[in-house]
């Protein structure tokens, strides 16, 4: 079975169907889930590893039980914050996870 950090490797090195844009150094991103309508906002920092113009990928410390499918907001940088949604999700390790979002209209 290969390992997440394998499997994220090799999902790298696929085609893309958007060109990734390499974010300024340490751009950070504020993430904040919100589970159901009365449900807490949870809000959380996380590293930019790339751009698109349909999405990113961030890098992240575990946050709550997050799924494929959550909503969320992202706010990239100096960017405003944005409707998005979590596409897939890969672990790193105990701590980290990688996660893909999606820009909603």
């Amino acid at each position: 079975m290969a390992t997440p950090l394998r499997r994220v490797r090799e999902q790298a090195q696929k085609p893309r169907a958007r060109t990734r844009f390499q974010p300024e150094s340490d751009t950070q991103a504020t993430v904040t889930f919100k589970k159901s309508p009365n449900s807490p906002l949870d809000s959380y920092s996380a590293l930019v590893v790339n751009e698109s113009y349909t999405g990113c990928c961030l890098m992240i410390l575990r946050p709550r039980q997050i799924e494929v499918g959550d909503f969320c907001r992202v706010k990239l940088g100096q960017l405003s914050e944005m409707p998005a949604q979590v596409v897939w999700i890969a672990n790193l390790d105990a701590d980290v996870v990688k996660i893909g979002i999606l820009f909603k209209a």
